[in-house]
């Protein structure tokens, strides 16, 4: 527990600002997974009982239905299904995005701070440290942390909201 404390520590509160956005958009993103996941199942009824449907008492109620024989109820309900995955594409498209834009935000936010403390430090402090472990450290060290700590960390985050909304 302490080294995720040690991590929290790291972030700026911008950053957790950002990742807390990002966890309540992931748990629109699970109810998206969810909707299009029970989307799948009355499609495959209608589609191998064709009296499903009339067994639905709030589908023939609908006036919109009425009229409509089964091939075009089933076109309306696979392109109802469509949508759904259209949006829930276009949405995880977004989630994503904001999800690596973040990652390599805090990438170069680290890069940056670390470069500032370095820029700072006293000109002995220089000469007794090696430049090139300096360099490492703002290069390598933040975008490990960013891309191989926080990234994948906020990944499976995302995958487990995902697993506890289907469960």
């Amino acid at each position: 527990m302490s080294k995720i404390k040690k991590l929290w520590f790291i972030l700026e509160n911008k950053e957790k600002k950002n990742i807390y956005f990002l966890m309540i958009m992931m748990v629109f993103g699970m109810l998206l997974e969810l909707i299009g996941i029970s989307s799948i199942i009355p499609l495959i009824i209608i589609i191998f009982d064709q009296n499903y449907l009339t067994k639905l008492s709030f589908i023939n109620n609908l006036y919109l239905f009425q009229n409509l024989n089964f091939d075009n109820l089933i076109i309306i309900f696979f392109s109802i299904t469509i949508l759904i995955y259209f949006f829930k594409f276009l949405y995880l498209s977004l989630l994503y995005w904001k999800l690596n834009k973040f990652i390599f935000d805090l990438n170069a936010n680290l890069s940056e701070r670390l470069l500032k403390i370095y820029i700072n430090m006293d000109f002995l402090s220089h000469i007794q440290r090696n430049s090139s472990e300096l360099i490492s450290n703002i290069i390598i060290e933040a975008n490990k942390y960013s891309q191989q700590v926080v990234g994948p960390l906020l990944r499976i985050l995302s995958e487990l909201i995902v697993f506890i909304g289907i469960i």
